[in-house]
């Protein structure tokens, strides 16, 4: 990816100092002396995983140096073989930082 370098300033007050990709009209991202603006091409985070350390029970887990107990959620699957959809129940842990799998 290459981007040029550019600085736009008119006698009218216009004072504009970024970058562009080859071919581009305007500048892309960049600032003045009163905002700065940019694009990002980073993917969405929807999700974060934590390390659970559990109990030799594995029905706790540690939490702000205290062991908790996990709460469970029923949750509804779908299993399909072929033509034929399964419904599955399946309690499934959940601790302060969401679902545990």
């Amino acid at each position: 990816m290459a981007w040029y370098e550019a600085h736009v300033n008119s006698n009218e007050g216009w004072n504009m100092l970024g970058a562009l990709f080859p071919g581009g009209v305007s500048i892309f991202v960049g600032c003045n002396e009163n905002l700065g603006w940019t694009h990002t091409t980073d993917y969405h985070n929807f999700g974060d995983v934590y390390l659970l350390k559990l109990s030799n029970n594995k029905k706790q887990h540690l939490y702000d140096n205290q062991w908790k107990d996990f709460s469970y959620k029923t949750v509804r699957l779908k299993i399909k073989l072929g033509k034929i959809i399964l419904p599955v129940k399946k309690k499934n842990p959940v601790c302060e930082y969401g679902p545990v799998f």
